[in-house]
C-alpha cells in the first residue's frame, strides 16, 4: 500500500494532490475575499449608523408635524373659538369641553404627551388634562422651571410665529417641604398670529420620544434648531460644547475619535446629530479580524487532516478491489470464494431487481408526482425538487380554473354522504370530462369547497369555455343540494406565473352574482362600488336602533340591499353588508348592557348568514333579526326610571332653551356626572347625542311644515350660531337643512323617500 501511494500517478496521490489545490483555492479565496470586504465592512458600518439617523429623523420630524397638527386642531375647534371671545368671564361649559379634548389627546401613548395646555394671555388663564388653573400658580407650582415661567409663555405669545419647539428641560413639582422632580419635558408652542389671546402649549415625554424613535445603540444623541441651539441632547456637557462643524455636501464628520453622523430637516430646519465613538467601531474590526483568522486557521488544519483521511480510506478498499477484480476473467463463475464479493455480487442483482420494480412503482405514481409539483407551485412552495417540478410543468400555455363549491342546508339533509367525498366526486368527473379534450390536465383539491383544474392550451384544444358550459348543465341537476362559481384566467405561458393565474381567477370568483345556479365568470372590467352605510346612514341607523324604530331601522336595511340588487352587486358586497349591519346591531345592544342575542338557536349571524344566497333570504333575516333586536331594547327601556323620564320630558319642553347636562342635573339635584352617567347606561346613548336629536328631530319637523328661515330655526331650537346647527344638522341626515327642505316640498318627494 506504501509503494502505491508513493507512485505519482496512484489513486491516493491523485485524491490528495486533488484536495490540496481545492485547500490553496480555498483559502485564496478567503484573502481575496477578505481583503476586499475588510474595506467595505467599514463602509457598510458607516451606511447602517446613516440609515439609522435617516429613520430617526423621520420619526422626529413625523411626530413634530402630529403634534403641529392635534395643536392647529384644537386651538381651531368650536369650543376654543368661543374661549377667544370670551372677555373678562369664563364659560365653563367650554371649559369642560376644552378639558375633554385635552385629556382625549394626553390619553393617547402615540402622541408621548406628558401635557397639554390651553393659555389664555388676557385671562392668565390655562386649561390642562388636570383641569384649568390660573397661569401663575400652575407654572411656579406644579410645572415650575426658572426658564419656563409664566412670563416667558406671556411673551413667547407674542411673537411673530405658528409653531415652535424649545429647548427640553427638566420641570418640578413644588409643595410646601419639598420639590418633586418631574421627567424631562420638550416644550411646544403652537398659536396663531392673528389672534395672540390664545396658544396651546405641549409637553412631550422627551425621554420617550428618544427611546421610541432613536435607532442606533449608542445613545450620544442631539437636536439643534437652526439657530444652533440644542433642544435635546443625551450627550455629556463637554461634548455638546465641542461639537465640529459640519460641512452641508456630507453626510457624516470626524473629530476627537469620534464620527458624528448629522442631518438636517427641510421642513423645520433641525439637525439632527449623533455621535459614534470610533473605538466601538475599531473594536468591531478587531473582534472580525479575529474571528477571521482563527476561522481559517482552523478550517485550513480541518481540510489537510480531513483530505488525509478521506484518500486513505477511500484508496484502500478501491485498491483491494482492483487487486481482486485483477484475479476474475470472463470465464469465471459469479461465485467467488471470497465472500464479501459475493455478497457485492448478490447484492448488484438485487439493485437490477429493485431498479425495475422501482421504474415500474415511478411509472404509477408518476401522475401524485404531478400533483404534488402544482400544488407546490400553486401554494409557491420552494424545495430540492424545484427541478422536478418545471420538468413537469413543461413551461406550456395554460389556464388556470377555479370551481368553488357552495353546499345548500338540505345537502346534509338529503345527499346521504359528507361533504368532503361529495367534493372527491366533483374532482373525478371534472378530471375525467377535461382529460377527454386537454393534454395532460392537472385537477387539485387544496380547500375542501374549492377545486383547481390546470388546462394545457394548443392550436387545436376546444375552447375551454365550451368545455366548461358542458359541465355546467351536469352540474345544474343537483343545484337544489349544491351549485358551483366557475372562474377561469387568461392563458399564461410560463409555470412561474402560475400563482399570478390563480390570483385572477380568485379575483373573478368574487364576482359572482346573487343567486343559487352554477355561474361561469370569465375576465370582465368591473368598478367596485361600496357595499355599506355611509358614516350619515350608520349614524341614522344607529339611533333609530337606540330609539327603537323599527320601521325606519328596517327600511334602511332593505334600501341598502335593494341598491345593491339594482347594481348588481357582487354576492361578496350582499355578505359583507350582511356582516357589517349585524355587528352594528351588537354592538348598540352591547352598549344598552342587553346580554340577550337577538338571533335564533345558538348559531352567530355570521353562521346563518351563510345559508343567504339570494335577496329575500337577505331581507326575511333582517327583519326577523332587528324586530327581536327592537324588542329587546324596548324590553329594556321599559324598565321605569323617573330621573332619566324627567331629564328626558325636560329636553322636549326646553329644546330651546339652554338645556346643558348641568341644567338638567340643577333640575333634578344631582351631579351632571351621575346623571350622565346613568343616562348613558339606561338610554344607550350620551345626554347631548340625545339633546342634539330632539333638536334635530324639531327641526326636521318646522322645516317640513314651516317657511321660517334656517337662521331662524336654528335659533329656536337652540342652537347659538347657524353654522353650528349646519354641521349638526348634516351629522345627522347627511343633508343641510336647505337640502332637506328641498327635497321635502318637491313632487317626487314620496317616491324618493321610498
Amino acid at each position: 500500500m506504501l509503494k502505491i501511494k508513493r507512485q505519482p500517478g496512484s489513486l491516493f496521490t491523485r485524491l490528495l494532490s486533488s484536495f490540496i489545490l481545492i485547500i490553496i483555492l480555498f483559502i485564496s479565496f478567503n484573502f481575496l475575499s477578505y481583503s476586499f470586504s475588510r474595506d467595505m465592512i467599514q463602509d457598510e458600518i458607516i451606511r447602517y449608523n446613516h440609515l439609522n439617523l435617516d429613520n430617526t429623523v423621520r420619526n422626529y420630524e413625523a411626530q413634530f408635524r402630529l403634534e403641529r397638527k392635534i395643536a392647529l386642531n384644537l386651538l381651531f375647534s368650536p369650543e376654543a373659538n368661543l374661549l377667544k371671545r370670551s372677555s373678562g368671564s369664563l364659560n365653563y361649559e367650554f371649559v369642560s369641553a376644552v378639558n375633554k379634548a385635552v385629556k382625549t389627546l394626553y390619553e393617547n401613548e402615540d402622541l408621548f404627551i406628558y401635557n397639554i395646555m390651553v393659555m389664555m394671555s388676557d385671562m392668565r388663564y390655562v386649561i390642562d388634562k388636570e383641569g384649568s388653573h390660573q397661569s401663575d400658580n400652575l407654572f411656579s407650582k406644579y410645572y415650575l422651571n426658572p426658564q419656563y415661567d409664566e412670563a416667558f409663555w406671556l411673551h413667547e405669545m407674542a411673537q411673530p410665529f405658528t409653531f415652535k419647539v424649545y429647548p427640553a428641560s427638566t420641570f418640578t413639582e413644588k409643595d410646601s417641604s419639598k420639590e418633586l422632580a418631574k421627567r424631562n419635558l420638550l416644550p411646544v408652542m403652537v398659536k396663531n398670529n392673528l389672534n395672540t389671546k390664545l396658544a396651546v402649549i405641549i409637553l412631550l415625554d422627551g425621554d420617550k420620544l428618544f427611546e421610541k424613535f432613536h435607532q442606533s445603540i449608542n445613545p450620544n444623541f442631539m437636536i439643534m434648531d437652526g439657530n444652533g441651539q440644542a433642544l435635546f441632547t443625551m450627550m455629556d456637557a463637554f461634548t455638546s460644547s465641542k461639537l465640529p462643524s459640519f460641512p452641508a455636501d456630507q453626510t457624516y464628520t470626524q473629530k476627537d475619535y469620534n464620527y458624528y453622523f448629522y442631518k438636517t430637516s427641510s421642513e423645520t430646519g433641525f439637525s439632527y446629530i449623533n455621535r459614534v465613538p470610533y473605538e466601538n467601531i475599531s473594536t468591531q474590526f478587531k473582534k472580525l479580524n479575529l474571528i477571521l483568522f482563527s476561522l481559517l486557521l482552523v478550517a485550513i488544519l480541518f481540510s489537510v487532516g480531513a483530505s488525509i483521511f478521506i484518500s486513505i480510506k477511500f484508496n484502500n478498499p478501491i485498491k483491494r478491489i482492483i487487486e481482486s477484480v485483477q484475479q476474475f476473467n470472463s470465464e469465471l463463475p459469479k461465485q467467488t470464494q471470497i465472500k464479501e464479493f459475493n455478497i457485492i455480487s448478490d447484492q448488484f442483482n438485487s439493485l437490477l431487481q429493485t431498479n425495475k420494480n422501482f421504474n415500474h412503482e415511478l411509472a404509477e405514481k408518476n401522475s401524485l408526482l404531478r400533483y404534488y409539483s402544482y400544488t407546490n407551485k400553486l401554494k409557491q412552495i420552494y424545495n430540492n425538487a424545484a427541478d422536478t417540478q418545471e420538468t413537469l410543468f413543461h413551461d406550456k400555455p395554460f389556464q388556470l380554473v377555479i370551481f368553488q363549491l357552495t353546499y345548500r342546508k338540505r345537502f346534509n339533509e338529503q345527499a346521504g354522504f359528507e361533504q368532503d367525498r361529495a367534493s372527491s366526486f366533483f374532482r373525478e368527473f371534472i378530471q375525467y370530462n377535461l382529460v377527454l379534450k386537454y393534454d395532460d390536465p392537472a385537477t387539485l383539491q387544496l380547500e375542501k369547497d374549492e377545486i383547481i383544474a390546470l388546462v394545457f392550451i394548443r392550436n387545436n384544444t376546444p375552447d375551454l369555455r365550451e368545455t366548461l358550459e358542458h359541465m355546467k348543465k351536469v352540474f345544474d341537476l343537483d343545484k337544489e343540494l349544491c351549485f358551483l362559481t366557475i372562474a377561469y384566467s387568461g392563458v399564461y405561458r410560463n409555470s412561474s406565473e402560475i400563482t399570478k393565474s390563480y390570483e385572477e381567477a380568485s379575483s373573478l370568483v368574487k364576482l359572482r352574482r346573487l343567486n343559487e345556479d352554477t355561474q361561469i365568470i370569465e375576465h370582465q372590467p368591473y368598478e367596485w362600488t361600496d357595499s355599506a352605510f355611509s358614516p350619515s346612514e350608520a349614524q341614522e341607523f344607529h339611533n333609530n336602533l337606540s330609539a327603537g324604530n323599527l320601521p325606519q331601522t328596517n327600511r334602511l336595511v332593505q334600501r341598502m340591499f335593494d341598491q345593491m340588487s339594482k347594481k348588481q352587486s357582487p354576492a361578496c358586497h350582499f355578505a359583507g353588508f350582511a356582516l357589517s349591519t349585524a355587528d352594528m346591531v351588537l354592538k348598540t345592544l352591547a352598549s344598552l348592557n342587553i346580554t340577550q342575542h337577538p338571533f335564533k338557536g345558538d348559531m352567530a349571524p355570521a353562521e346563518q348568514l351563510k345559508e343567504c344566497h339570494t335577496l329575500e333570504p337577505y331581507k326575511a333575516y333582517f327583519e326577523s333579526f332587528l324586530s327581536e333586536s327592537v324588542r329587546l331594547i324596548k324590553q329594556k327601556k321599559e324598565a321605569y326610571d323617573p330621573m332619566i323620564t324627567f331629564a328626558m320630558n325636560y329636553l322636549e319642553e326646553h329644546y330651546g332653551e339652554d338645556a346643558s347636562l348641568d341644567v338638567v342635573a340643577d333640575k333634578l339635584n344631582i351631579s351632571g356626572t351621575y346623571l350622565s352617567t346613568n343616562f348613558k347606561e339606561k338610554t344607550g346613548i350620551n345626554f347631548i347625542e340625545y339633546l342634539n336629536g330632539v333638536r334635530i328631530r324639531k327641526a326636521k319637523h318646522m322645516l317640513e311644515r314651516t317657511d321660517l328661515k334656517i337662521q331662524d330655526i336654528s335659533h329656536l331650537i337652540g342652537y347659538q350660531t347657524i353654522n353650528s346647527f349646519i354641521r349638526m344638522f348634516k351629522k345627522h341626515t347627511g343633508l343641510s337643512p336647505g337640502e332637506y327642505r328641498k327635497m321635502h316640498t318637491h313632487p317626487l318627494n314620496t317616491r324618493l323617500q321610498d
